[in-house]
């Protein structure tokens, strides 16, 4: 935490918070072990979002390959899918967050159809207005 920046902290501390506070409650039903899986779905979102900041900051553009591996994590499909499972019923086992933590084809196409649609959307505003200053 003290390696944060200060406007980080709260974000970060809210974030532990709800993680502890799924945790205390999953082990009243023997579940705890789910939160694991949310814990390192959002461990890779961080890492992707910093690999962001790096390429804006380095003025770096990466190559469609690895624009897209990263875009898979940081559009939050993945975090989001596993950590809608932590607290559903007794038919979500082990084996299921195995699979979707290990991104499965359907969340890694979902996850580039929706960044590249939001890519598409952006550069189309980003465009209109870019046309709209020049009238």
């Amino acid at each position: 935490m003290d390696s944060l920046p200060p406007y980080m902290r709260p974000f970060y501390q809210a974030i532990l918070d709800i993680f502890d506070e799924m945790e205390e409650e999953l082990t009243k039903e023997g579940k705890s072990d789910r939160v694991y899986y949310g814990k390192f779905e959002m461990k890779k979102l961080a890492r992707a979002y910093f690999k962001e900041a790096e390429w804006l900051n380095a003025g770096y553009i990466p190559n469609c390959d690895q624009y897209i591996k990263n875009a898979i994590v940081s559009t939050t499909f993945m975090v989001l899918g596993t950590t809608s499972l932590i607290g559903m019923e007794e038919f979500i086992t082990k084996d299921t967050f195995e699979w979707i933590t290990n991104e499965p084809s359907i969340l890694r196409a979902s996850s580039t159809i929706c960044r590249l649609m939001d890519d598409i959307s952006d550069h189309e505003v980003s465009t209109i207005n870019d046309i709209s200053a020049f009238s």
